[in-house]
Order: structure tokens, then sequence, then C-alpha cells
């Protein structure tokens, strides 16, 4: 094994040059990079989903009240006369949540031994933590943006 070598390529090649893998470890993870991670959506129950990501726009809790401060008036009086559309949207990403899920837990991660935990190269938390800081700071901007061109799902 003193002649194989993993190449700029990600191959992993012999002396002669005959490429023995086409990504080191057959998945091209290097596991000192891997990261320990849990995934929450796994191991929730049903209505624990339902509570923490469906929105009803019917509930007096829903977050397009202005009074809530989470969106601008304007905002929440767009949303509020498009109600039916708007409300339309959200279920149907919420499905899309369910089916979701429902591939992680049956297809994808079949076989974690520490109910949510398992091991990926890039941390996930860390990431929608960077793109929530990043969209927070572009409210402002879409606040503006909302006045001049009308979101594709209320055309």
């Amino acid at each position: 094994m003193e002649d194989v070598i993993c190449r700029y390529d990600s191959t992993v090649r012999n002396s002669t040059g005959d490429v023995l893998q086409f990504l080191y470890g057959e998945d091209g993870m290097n596991a000192q990079r891997l990261e320990e991670q849990t995934i929450d959506l796994l191991t929730m129950t049903d209505s624990d989903v339902a509570r923490r990501y469906k929105i009803d726009l019917t509930s007096p809790s829903n977050i397009f009240n202005a009074s809530r401060g989470v969106v601008t008036v304007a905002v929440a009086h767009e949303v509020n006369e498009n109600l039916s559309v708007v409300q339309a949207a959200l279920d149907r990403e919420y499905r899309r949540l369910e089916e979701d899920r429902k591939a992680l837990r049956d297809r994808v991660y079949l076989r974690l031994k520490d109910g949510n935990k398992c091991y990926m190269p890039i941390n996930i938390r860390r990431v929608c933590a960077v793109g929530f800081h990043a969209v927070t700071k572009m409210s402002l901007i879409l606040t503006y943006v909302h006045r001049f061109q009308r979101p594709s799902f209320l055309s």
C-alpha cells in the first residue's frame, strides 16, 4: 500500500497510475472533517413538527400579524389581502416538509443507531444560521423590493 496516492482529481491511484478508487473512501468524505450532528426532525412527533413548522394565517398568533413585529405593516397588509393564496402556498410547503421528513426517515437515515445523530461534512445548523442571519439583514431591502415586484405566488 506504499505506492497508493490520492491525486488532485480526488482519485486514488497506484504507482503505475491505475485508478483504484474514483473517490477516496468511496464517498469522497474526509473522516477527519466529519462533524457529529443531530437532526431533530427525525425524532420529533407529528404534533411537534406541526406546532413548530405549520403556519395558520387564521390563527391570532400567525407571524404575518403586523402587531407581532416580525413583518412590516406593508407586508402584513399584502398577505392579508391575499390570504387564501398565501395560505395555500404555506400548506404546500408544509406538505413538502412532511414528504421530505418521511424520505429522510425511510430512505436516507434508515440505519441511525443513536436516534437522530449522524455525521456529515458540513454543519447544517451553522449553514442555516448563516442563511437566517443573511435573510434578516436583507429584510429591509425586501420591504422595498416587494413594493415594485409582487412575489410569484401572488401573480
